[in-house]
């Protein structure tokens, strides 16, 4: 538990304090690991923060406080140096659009949030493909993703596809459950809302000292039951 002297900081699914704190970990160790690693350099992003916390909330979630996200910059170098990423990118093996592709009907319009390479499209060919990523539109040169945000999009997109998908996206954001409540949107009344995210506990969450997991880059780590919590509170249920 925490001492008295530290206020939990709330999750950002529920909004209830957290229950728990993990641990503590110092911005200057994370701008090292970023550097170490992967030969970024974090401390834009980080700076004015001493120490992170990551804690625990009653539905599971792990969550860092303060969130901060990697901004664009920030992505643009990180990516351009970590090339397992561009390998694992380009994966269409991934079991996250196995299952995801038993879902899409052909002619279905599938939205495709946060899409990197957009890979997912190779996946479902019998569908009407459309990607988002403002950090890889530019330099990918795919026909099908554009440069757009999720909310920019929804202008003119509203109710318009039978399914939105968002493969490792909500891990990355301050308020995940805005996200999921745009994907709502961006779907017609009884469409689907997809949502891959790394599993905790797992390996991956457990690997000492992993940045990825870390800020600016992964703000939070997920639990099936932290998954049926956001969709319960914005859609009354859920299939987890």
């Amino acid at each position: 538990m925490t001492s008295p002297e530290i206020a939990s900081p709330r999750c950002p699914i529920t909004g209830e304090p957290a229950v728990r704190l993990v641990q503590w970990v110092k911005r200057s160790f994370l701008e090292k690991l970023w550097r170490y690693m992967f030969k970024v350099d974090a401390r834009r992003e980080l700076a004015g923060v001493e120490r992170f916390g990551l804690w625990e909330s009653p539905i599971g979630l792990c969550f860092f406080d303060p969130p901060i996200e990697g901004s664009h910059e920030f992505y643009t170098r990180f990516y351009s140096s970590f090339r397992l990423f561009q390998d694992w990118s380009k994966d269409v093996s991934r079991p996250e659009f196995q299952i995801a592709a038993r879902h899409i009907a052909p002619g279905h319009r599938v939205l495709d949030v946060g899409c990197g390479f957009a890979n997912f499209r190779h996946v479902v060919p019998q569908a009407h493909y459309t990607g988002l990523d403002p950090h890889f539109a530019e330099v990918s040169g795919i026909a099908e993703v554009r440069n757009q945000t999720l909310r920019d999009h929804l202008a003119d997109h509203a109710g318009f596809y039978d399914a939105a998908c968002a493969f490792q996206v909500l891990e990355h954001l301050v308020a995940p459950g805005v996200m999921f409540a745009d994907m709502l949107r961006a779907v017609r009344p009884g469409g689907l809302v997809i949502i891959g995210v790394p599993h905790h506990p797992s390996p991956y969450t457990g690997f000492p000292n992993l940045v990825l997991n870390a800020p600016p880059h992964h703000l939070t780590w997920w639990t099936e039951r932290a998954l049926a919590a956001l969709a319960e509170r914005k859609i009354g249920r859920a299939h987890v």
